[in-house]
């Protein structure tokens, strides 16, 4: 669900049980999750950017759910009463400064992977309480009271923030990327790929600072959506067939775009006003360009056009 508000949370009959995965994304008005009674056979719960978040109160309902993402709510926080599901395998929760403790910790014996990052007011019970620690990865990254606990009682831990590139070469491991949780990237770069169009608006795009597209020789058309706040730097080369590139102005970040060796490339839309620097080079077909922005910005190239 992508830029939903609470109306638009189907009622507890229309949800089917047997729904494994839920992605709440940019839904910016949306205040708590309601506490569905069937989603016994939930598996996955990632919840990215969802600004009014404050709380989850049906979580401790989720029986089956294994993996839970919370990134990017600077108002959630967790009530005593508001416990996590029991079977929990990963937990990632990355910048939630509100977030002061997460109740029924002590009751997950099956956690294996902890990632906490830029929770700065969060704090854990002492270690002897929590039945994981001696299996759990636990990863820390600008969580200072949490890394002062793990010096306190001599734990380790990983201080390091997820691989900050990730290449794809086909549609398979896209899939996987946007179905795996826990792994976030700066920078995508997308090689051979074997589609014709290019669907992001399910990616995980507000993390993303750089996307590189390489002898993608089957991709006609590609679009990028308002939902890529971070995105400075675009590159596309070798691409064949590539005809079409759609919603660069909505990309109010995007500061250099790079464009080489397309051929059939003819159509570009409007240019976001941030943009610093256009490179493009042997786009035959290409004829025309956004002039009212290309005004504006500070180095331009153009060859074999």
């Amino acid at each position: 669900m992508l830029e939903c508000s609470e109306s638009d949370f189907p009622k507890n009959e229309w949800i089917p049980c047997s729904v494994y995965t839920l992605h709440l994304n940019s839904c910016q008005h949306v205040k708590f999750l309601p506490s569905y009674q069937n989603l016994s056979a939930l598996r996955l719960l990632k919840i990215w950017r969802c600004k009014a978040l404050t709380c989850l109160p049906g979580l401790e309902m989720m029986k089956s759910l294994e993996n839970l993402e919370i990134i990017e709510c600077p108002q959630f926080t967790m009530s005593p009463d508001h416990n996590l599901p029991s079977k929990l395998r990963l937990l990632l929760i990355s910048d939630c400064p509100a977030l002061l403790c997460l109740p029924g910790l002590q009751q997950l014996f099956s956690l294996q992977y902890l990632k906490l990052y830029a929770c700065s007011e969060l704090m854990l019970p002492p270690p002897e309480q929590l039945p994981f620690m001696l299996h759990v990865q636990l990863q820390l990254f600008n969580c200072p009271k949490l890394i002062d606990w793990c010096q306190k009682y001599n734990l380790r831990y990983n201080n390091e923030e997820s691989s900050k590139e990730l290449f794809v070469r086909s549609n398979e491991q896209m899939k996987l990327w946007l179905e795996e949780v826990s792994v976030l990237f700066e920078n995508i770069c997308v090689l051979d790929y074997d589609g014709a169009i290019l669907e992001t608006e399910k990616w995980p795009a507000f993390q993303l600072v750089g996307i590189y597209f390489c002898s993608c020789v089957h991709l006609k058309s590609l679009s990028l959506m308002k939902n890529f706040t971070r995105l400075k730097q675009l590159r596309i080369w070798d691409c064949s067939h590539l005809e079409e590139l759609f919603g660069l102005d909505r990309v109010a970040t995007l500061q250099d775009i790079d464009i080489s060796n397309c051929p059939n490339f003819h159509f570009i839309s409007r240019f976001p006003k941030s943009l610093q620097s256009l490179a493009i080079d042997r786009c035959n077909k290409l004829r025309s360009l956004d002039s009212i922005v290309l005004n504006s910005i500070s180095m331009m190239s153009c060859c074999i056009c």
